[in-house]
């Protein structure tokens, strides 16, 4: 099994926009819908018709890399090429949440290559990006290939503090648009992000968490440390459930699909895009816009203000956090994105630790207390009750009312396992 299922070469034509001219291996489109029909390029299966727009210019996903170079450079000129410019990209479709730089950087070395030869026509290189890739990523994918590239020092030293804030914002299931005019940085920031909550990205995956942290022939350390991990976290309820049928995750949306934000069909939301437009769509009740660029937050729904705002406990957790990478980074021989797989204090790994660190004493103090009574109404003035304050009771009181915290907290495993 490869989680690797196409590459595309996708462009922007001066009469159809933009379209898909080729891919490896080809869809099958025999029996095509009235979409498919009307597509430029390529036919397209149905539920990839949008996918077009998302490869030109926006390459946000980072399995998109796009150039463009001057038509007379070409020395083989295809009848669509009648502009100065020409603007194509390589894409790369995966089931799982592949961005890491393991196939960015392939991507890139491909995508100049195939500009270099200057002859669209020959696709002989885009053939053999699809075989590496799928001989490379044909089974159980490590947790490493999942975070490597996500560039998380960057992401705590833009955020600094609001870090937090988002974290919590997104554990309360709510409508969140991420806007960046960087769109690399626009999905490495949201998955990064998403990194953060233990477990999260695995679920992610079209492989399930039990299955693909334990391999079969399981022997190393590496292997049997993952295991462990795995059931830690499962006994635990972890990973939250954050995304489903009614809150969708989408780190890259396209004009034409703003309809999205008024789904009555999805209740939350986290969405990415570099078009402001988004941000202005009526009715789209969107309660924070999250600028990967600047690192602020726009909070529109101005209700969770005090929910969102960190108490001395939070402030004192995420303050270390920073002052650790920021101390970490030597500013004259060093830069945020050097040794990514390091486990030292400031690196991405010991991001994660910390934040995996401060989600288990979350759930741990949450359990624990609620077993005095079923609501924060019924708890008495006790040390328990003061424990939970550290994560401020506006937030938690909003915590209990989603989905994600719902279906946790009835998990019998979590009882015994917390009891």
């Amino acid at each position: 099994m490869s989680f690797i299922t196409h590459v595309l070469v996708a462009s922007f034509h001066h009469r159809n926009g933009n379209q898909i001219d080729y891919a490896v291996p080809a869809f099958d489109t025999e029996q095509q819908s009235t979409i498919a029909s009307k597509q430029a390029g390529i036919a397209l299966p149905d539920e990839l018709a949008v996918l077009p727009f998302l490869c030109i210019p926006d390459g946000a996903h980072s399995l998109s890399v796009e150039s463009e170079d001057d038509g007379a450079n070409l020395v083989f000129k295809t009848t669509d090429v009648t502009r100065s410019m020409v603007q194509k990209a390589l894409v790369v479709l995966s089931t799982e949440p592949l961005i890491s730089s393991l196939v960015v950087d392939k991507l890139i070395l491909v995508t100049r290559a195939f500009f270099h030869q200057r002859d669209f026509s020959n696709l002989v290189v885009v053939d053999e990006l699809y075989k590496t890739l799928k001989n490379t990523f044909h089974s159980y994918i490590p947790d490493s290939d999942l975070t490597t590239g996500l560039k998380l020092r960057e992401t705590v030293t833009t955020f600094k503090g609001s870090l937090l804030q988002i974290f919590k914002l997104l554990l309360l299931q709510r409508r969140v648009l991420f806007f960046g005019t960087n769109t690399a940085r626009l999905g490495q920031t949201q998955y990064g992000i998403l990194s953060l909550f233990p477990g999260l990205l695995r679920s992610l995956c079209t492989l399930k968490p039990q299955d693909a942290l334990l391999p079969a022939n399981a022997e190393s350390a590496a292997d049997l440390r993952l295991a462990s991990t795995a059931s830690h976290w499962e006994s635990l309820g972890l990973p939250l459930k954050l995304f489903g049928k009614e809150s969708w995750f989408l780190p890259f949306i396209s004009l034409h699909q703003i309809d999205l934000l008024t789904s009555p069909d999805i209740k939350a939301w986290v969405f990415g895009t570099s078009n402001s437009i988004f941000a202005v769509q009526r009715g789209a009740n969107i309660d924070a816009i999250i600028n990967t660029d600047t690192g602020a937050i726009d909070l529109i729904n101005s209700s969770l203000s005090s929910a969102i705002a960190l108490g001395g406990a939070d402030r004192a957790f995420i303050e270390e956090l920073v002052d650790t990478v920021i101390d970490s980074w030597d500013y004259d021989h060093d830069d945020l994105n050097s040794d990514q797989l390091g486990d030292y204090e400031g690196s991405d790994n010991y991001i994660r630790a910390r934040f995996e660190e401060y989600t288990t004493s979350l759930l741990v103090t949450t359990k624990h207390t609620m077993m005095t009574g079923s609501g924060l109404d019924e708890l008495d003035d006790t040390e328990d009750k003061d424990l939970l304050a550290d994560f401020n009771y506006a937030w938690i009181e909003l915590w209990m009312e989603t989905d994600n915290y719902k279906e946790w907290v009835a998990d019998p495993l979590v009882i015994q396992a917390i009891c």
